[in-house]
C-alpha cells in the first residue's frame, strides 16, 4: 500500500520538529501572505506548517495573496487568524485552539470552494506541474475541504476532538511513522493501516464518521483519487481490513452521532480477530484458565479416590468375636 502510506512517509521525514514553525528563509516571490497560506494549508491537510519555500510563478503568487486577503475566504477558512496562532510557539500542534478556530466558522459552500479551486489551479498550473510541495498542499486543502473540515470538527463523547483522540490512540499501536506531536488529518481519513490497532481503538463512532465522510466524498468525486496517489482498488483492499475488524456495516456510508460512545454498527464479521477486543480476550483467557484448573482438580480428585479405594480393599479388619461365635474376618 505504498500509495496510501505516502502521507505517513512525509510525516516520518519531519518528526524531528516538535512544534509548528514557519520557515525563516523566504526566496523571491515567497511573500508573507504566500507563506501563511501554504503553512495554514499544510497544517489543515497534513498537520504541520513546515514548508520548503521555493520560487513560484508571479501568477500563482498573486492568486495566493488574493486568497489570503479575501474576506469571503477568511469567513470560512481562517487563513489570517490561523497563521497568527500557528506562528506562536506557545500553541502546540494538538491545541484545541487551532481546531476551534476552524470549526467555529460557517462552512464554505461547495460552489465557492469549486470556484476558488478552479482559479487557483488556473493561476498555479506551472507550479503544480513541477510538484511544488507547498502549492500541492493548497490544492489538497481546496480539493478535500469538505471531508477534511468535517473530520476536524467531529467531537467525541467527552467533547474532545475525534481526530486528536484517534491520532493519540493510533500512535500507541501503529508503530513507526506516526507521531503524537504531529496530527495528520488527511491520512486518518484515508483509512490508515489498522493491522496492529485494537478493535476498541478503531471501531468507534468517531472513526466510522471520519472514514465514511471521506469515502462518501471519493465515491462522488472518483477523479480525486489520483490527487492523493491512490485508486479504487487500493481503497477497497483497505476497506476489507476495516469491515473484517469492525463489522460489515462499519463503512456503510452512514455518519453516526460521534458523541455517542456506543458504536452504531454491526458486530465484527466471522473473519475478525476477537483478540483485538481486550474484553473478549480477557474473558476467553479467563475461561480457558478456569477450565484448566477444573481439569487439574478433577484429575487430582480421581487419583486420590482411586488410591483410597485401593487401600480400603487391601486392608483386613479383624473383629473380636462375641462369646459363643467363631472369629469372622471381614473386608
Amino acid at each position: 500500500m505504498k500509495n496510501l502510506t505516502l502521507i505517513l512517509v512525509i510525516i516520518l521525514n519531519i518528526t524531528l520538529f516538535s512544534t509548528l514553525v514557519f520557515s525563516q528563509v523566504e526566496p523571491r516571490n515567497f511573500t508573507t501572505a504566500v507563506n501563511n497560506v501554504t503553512s495554514v494549508a499544510g497544517f489543515i491537510v497534513k498537520g504541520y506548517t513546515v514548508v520548503s519555500p521555493v520560487n513560484i510563478t508571479p501568477t500563482c503568487q498573486s492568486r495566493l495573496e488574493q486568497i489570503y486577503n479575501s474576506s469571503d475566504i477568511n469567513a470560512c477558512i481562517p487563513f489570517i487568524s490561523l497563521s497568527s496562532l500557528l506562528s506562536q510557539s506557545s500553541t502546540p500542534s494538538d491545541s484545541m485552539l487551532l481546531y476551534d478556530a476552524i470549526c467555529s466558522l460557517q462552512r464554505c459552500t461547495d460552489t465557492f470552494i469549486s470556484s476558488t479551486l478552479s482559479s487557483f489551479k488556473l493561476d498555479c498550473t506551472s507550479d503544480l506541474a513541477t510538484n511544488n510541495p507547498a502549492i500541492y498542499g493548497v490544492e489538497l486543502l481546496f480539493t478535500f475541504y469538505s471531508p477534511l473540515i468535517s473530520s476536524y470538527c467531529f467531537k467525541n463523547s467527552t467533547g474532545g476532538s475525534c481526530i486528536l483522540k484517534y491520532r493519540e490512540d493510533y500512535a500507541l499501536y501503529a508503530g513507526a511513522g506516526v507521531s503524537f506531536a504531529i496530527p495528520n488529518p488527511l491520512n486518518f481519513t484515508v483509512l490508515p493501516d489498522i493491522t496492529n490497532v485494537p478493535y476498541l481503538i478503531v471501531c468507534t463512532n468517531c472513526v466510522k464518521a471520519m472514514a465514511n465522510t471521506f469515502l462518501n466524498y471519493l465515491s462522488s468525486n472518483p477523479g480525486d483519487y489520483a490527487i492523493i496517489g491512490t485508486n479504487q482498488g487500493d481503497i477497497n483492499n483497505r476497506k476489507t481490513q476495516y469491515t473484517a475488524k469492525c463489522g460489515s456495516s462499519f463503512l456503510d456510508g452512514e455518519i453516526p452521532d460521534t458523541t455517542n460512545p456506543i458504536l452504531s454498527t454491526s458486530k465484527p464479521s466471522s473473519s475478525s480477530n476477537v483478540f483485538d477486543n481486550p474484553l473478549y480476550k480477557g474473558l476467553i483467557i479467563g475461561g480457558i484458565a478456569l477450565v484448566l484448573v477444573l481439569i487439574v482438580l478433577f484429575t487430582i480428585g480421581c487419583c486420590i479416590y482411586k488410591k483410597v479405594k485401593k487401600a480400603n480393599k487391601s486392608s483386613k479388619i479383624d473383629y473380636i468375636p462375641t462369646p459363643g461365635t467363631s472369629t469372622e474376618t471381614r473386608e
